[in-house]
């Protein structure tokens, strides 16, 4: 019992250490990171919503950085637009880790046919890649997006 006792309170305590390193490199290049994916998501995007991904059926999307929250802070929030208007809510991003990932619903009301879960992730290049899942309209599909050359 005594041994047992003993092995959780190291483990509890080297836990505890390990969650307290927020002034080390490790931490330091994550908030770097992050502090660079949080601005680098928001603006105009051409999502490619194609099966083939090839340009031929594109849709704006806009995201908008949750102006009570600086562009430091992560994970970030945001709202905005997807498919050529329909307001979206619920953005949020992780970019703890590269690639940063980030997710969003819309439509939660189901006045065209969702709601619609969007997940997605901030590619290396500055492109968006990802996946959209309709509950009532069964499908997943595949999406991308480049920076729109329209502001």
């Amino acid at each position: 019992m005594l041994r047992e006792l003993s092995t959780l309170l190291a483990f509890s305590l080297a836990f505890m250490l390990a969650a307290s390193c927020t002034g080390c490199a490790h931490h330091d290049r994550v908030r770097a990171h992050e502090r660079a994916a949080v601005p680098a998501l928001a603006g105009n995007w051409d999502m490619d919503l194609s099966p083939a991904q090839d340009g031929s059926y594109v849709k704006p999307l806009t995201i908008t950085l949750d102006p009570a929250k600086s562009p430091a802070e992560a994970p970030g929030t945001f709202t905005g637009t997807v498919y050529g208007g329909s307001p979206f809510d619920n953005g949020v991003l992780d970019a703890s880790q590269a690639p940063a990932v980030f997710s969003f619903t819309s439509d939660m009301d189901a006045q065209m046919g969702g709601p619609y879960f969007w997940v997605g992730r901030l590619n290396a290049d500055g492109t968006l890649g990802g996946a959209v899942r309709s509950l009532n309209r069964g499908f997943n599909m595949h999406w991308s997006a480049r920076r729109s050359m329209n502001p």
